[in-house]
């Protein structure tokens, strides 16, 4: 009870000290007069990052506070803007925006053909075989792993050798990239049968 008491006094004590505190403050403090001036005052309203410095308009980035605007010129030195007016001079950085590279796909269809072979007829005494071609298409690997940088004609090659086909067939691989690591999908097709090929470049 006797802290609790001590507490208090403590307390009470405080709060007359700050309340006396704020009272003086409050007393001494003025308010701020602003007097008007013929003089200008340059004010930058954000930083300065440009295309090309042709681009460059001084209302956008700055602006006069005073009564008059003055007669001003800038010019560009070295990454920064130099503005002078009423025989003073004041200089600001600028930046130029890096451009951006332009990303252009390219869509690579190569047509493969295999041609069909087939091994004449026997000769067979008292009959004639006449022989109809008949289309066929089978993916004998439909899965292969290159290292990157490999020459694009030699998975090509590879892809080619693991079709066996007697039709005209289209490659197309646009999305085929053996410069950069990643899983690829190669898409063979035919007017009747169509396949994927799975690419990886490790």
């Amino acid at each position: 009870m006797k802290k609790l008491f001590l507490t208090a006094v403590l307390l009470i004590i405080a709060i007359c000290f700050l309340y006396s505190y704020l009272y003086e403050i409050r007393k001494d403090k003025h308010p701020f007069v602003f007097t008007e001036s013929d003089r200008a005052f340059l004010y930058q309203k954000k930083d300065i990052l440009l295309n090309n410095t042709d681009e460059f308009l001084f209302e956008e980035f700055f602006s006069f506070i005073g009564n008059q605007k003055p007669a001003f010129r800038y010019r560009f030195d070295e990454g920064q803007i130099i503005i002078s007016f009423d025989e003073h001079t004041f200089t600001f950085p600028y930046l130029i925006r890096e451009p951006e590279k332009e990303i252009i796909e390219t869509i690579i269809v190569k047509e493969v053909y295999k041609e069909n072979k087939v091994k004449p007829a026997e000769n067979n005494s008292g009959s004639v075989f006449t022989e109809t071609r008949q289309e066929y298409f089978n993916v004998i690997k439909d899965y292969f792993s290159f290292s990157e940088g490999t020459d694009l004609s030699i998975i090509i090659s590879q892809i080619s050798n693991a079709v066996d086909t007697n039709e005209k067939i289209v490659m197309d691989y646009s999305m085929l990239n053996p410069n950069e690591k990643g899983t690829y999908n190669v898409y063979l097709s035919s007017d009747e049968h169509s396949a994927v090929i799975t690419i990886e470049i490790v």
